[in-house]
């Protein structure tokens, strides 16, 4: 996950390094935006994990007037995470969650302004398309030989899809998500309904 993480921020080092050198006059939008929330899992994921804290960056890319294309990533701290089950040749088998998670992709986002004198006062939406993991591990008391042979599937990994809605003020403002996260997708051994809705709610620092 930290490999990622750095390979994540060396492009958008690398694509923000690119916009300053080829663009000679200040662009009238922000080009990085900092979200921070509480992402709360709804129906069946609530069983997995209580409320989450969210910190994602997003950079932004104009395709024409008020559209956007976003390339970001976002890091997820789970609260109070419980150990799932794990269908092993017809033995159950648990998996300790490590707390993580993770979203990477991109957003399509318009702005629509309310005053076209002032743009600084606007609603934002975002539709968000990526891939998303929940990471465990296998616990120590199940020994090296069990271990070893399940540790490569202990992970959840999937595509996601989101629908976001903000309220840009300045500088500032506040968004709602909802997200869509079959986890269990492409892994049929781990627990069935395992749960894939969830609504987040934070605030946004434009820059």
């Amino acid at each position: 996950m930290k490999k990622l993480v750095i390979v994540f921020v060396l492009i958008f080092s690398k694509m923000y390094s690119q916009d300053t050198i080829h663009y000679e006059k200040v662009d009238d939008f922000r080009r990085v935006y900092f979200e921070i929330g509480i992402q709360n899992p709804q129906k069946d994921l609530s069983n997995k994990f209580e409320k989450s804290y969210n910190i994602g960056i997003w950079l932004r890319n104009k395709i024409k007037k008020n559209q956007f294309l976003d390339l970001g990533i976002e890091l997820n701290f789970l609260n109070k995470p419980r150990a799932i089950e794990y269908n092993d040749d017809n033995s159950i088998v648990k998996f300790d969650s490590s707390k993580d998670g993770l979203k990477a992709g991109l957003r399509y986002s318009r702005i629509f302004s309310f005053n076209k004198n002032n743009t600084n006062f606007n609603v934002e939406s975002n539709s968000g398309i990526g891939w998303a993991a929940l990471y465990y591990n296998v616990p120590e008391y199940y020994g090296d030989q069990i271990r070893d042979k399940l540790n490569k599937k202990t992970n959840l990994n999937t595509i996601f899809l989101s629908q976001t809605i903000k309220l840009n003020v300045y500088d500032f403002g506040i968004f709602c998500s909802y997200y869509y996260t079959p986890y269990t997708m492409f892994k049929k051994s781990h627990e069935s309904n395992f749960g894939s809705q969830s609504l987040a709610f934070g605030i946004v620092y434009r820059m």
